[in-house]
């Protein structure tokens, strides 16, 4: 089980530290899944937004924390900034937690990094870099070849099981985290 792993055990301490770290700044918590369905390395976000959704509504956190950004709804690159000004109106003064896939380095396919602040979105397939969140969760899913037209050809042919996988690994991490708020 992907509980057991170290790596696992690195990344629930790595966000609960930073989500305690920072919490106490903001009224209510939005984790917003970034990215499409149509592109099988983008729907990272998506996918850990649907199950973290799942989890949230099957154990009453439902309305402790906030998910937007699913497979049902997702929120692709171009709607982005329209999003957030819709969370800021919505909520108070919210945290937003981004997560979203990214390119990188071959030995780090298939990790799951998470840090404190904002994460650039766009950089990856050359596209205006617009950044979002008070913590960010990336999946690196593929890798960066240096070219925004190969890397968009990769995120398309990313094996849907790693996505998967990925998406499994981050929103139980999530969930182990937010159950004890």
């Amino acid at each position: 089980m992907v509980e057991n792993t170290r790596e696992y055990q690195n990344f629930v301490s790595e966000f609960c530290n930073l989500l305690y770290s920072i919490k106490e700044r903001y009224t209510d918590i939005v984790f917003l899944g970034i990215g499409t369905d149509r592109i099988t390395g983008d729907s990272y976000g998506p996918l850990v937004g649907k199950k973290l959704t799942e989890l949230f509504q099957n154990c009453g956190l439902a309305g402790t924390v906030s998910v937007v950004g699913t497979l049902e709804s997702p929120v692709p690159y171009t709607s982005i900034e329209s999003t957030v000004s819709r969370i800021k109106l919505l909520y108070s003064n919210p945290c937003i937690i981004a997560i979203d896939s990214a390119v990188g380095r071959e030995q780090d396919v298939g990790k799951v990094l998470v840090t404190l602040g904002s994460m650039c979105f766009g950089t990856g397939i050359q596209k205006a870099m617009i950044e979002v969140g008070d913590i960010s969760i990336k999946g690196v899913v593929t890798k960066n070849t240096q070219d925004p037209r190969n890397n968009l050809e990769c995120l398309q042919n990313t094996p849907l099981n790693r996505v998967m996988q990925m998406a499994d690994f981050t929103s139980s991490g999530i969930y182990d985290v937010i159950r004890y708020l």
